[in-house]
């Protein structure tokens, strides 16, 4: 999505990923909730971080852009029903991430959160399409 690569890498030490602007490597072993949750996470920065949303300026410090990120994440996996309660607030906390960190970035935290919601939900609702015409045309070619 919006010409940013994927890549399942090794050797990326202790982290499940990172985002390179233009580029999202994550680790190649990690389960499926961690995977989505670290490609969210990743996916934010790249929004967010990487100039992608056409937001000049200076970059903020690590503390705040991997307060945001998370927080993006959290938001999503929780859209989606996938608990990241525990991973996330360990995961801000380790970085000194606050409530007043999160407070100053909570406008930017909800746009990026809603923009990829929303886009997983009009990627699934095109699949959804695009299964219930496949199965329509294969029963009618079965009819006959």
């Amino acid at each position: 999505a919006r010409g940013i690569e994927l890549a399942d890498v090794d050797g990326l030490g202790a982290a499940f990923g990172v985002s390179k602007g233009g580029r999202i490597e994550l680790n190649a072993g990690l389960d499926d909730a961690s995977r989505f949750a670290t490609l969210v996470h990743e996916f934010a920065h790249e929004l967010l971080h990487h100039n992608l949303n056409g937001s000049a300026g200076e970059r903020p410090p690590k503390l705040v852009r991997e307060t945001e990120a998370e927080a993006v994440a959290f938001v999503v996996c929780d859209a989606i029903g996938l608990d990241a309660r525990d991973a996330s607030s360990d995961y801000i906390q380790g970085y000194d991430g606050n409530r007043e960190t999160l407070a100053a970035s909570l406008n930017r935290i909800q746009k990026t959160a809603a923009e990829i919601i929303a886009a997983i939900e009009g990627e699934h609702a095109a699949h959804a399409t695009q299964c219930a015409s496949t199965h329509a045309t294969h029963h009618r070619g079965r009819a006959r």
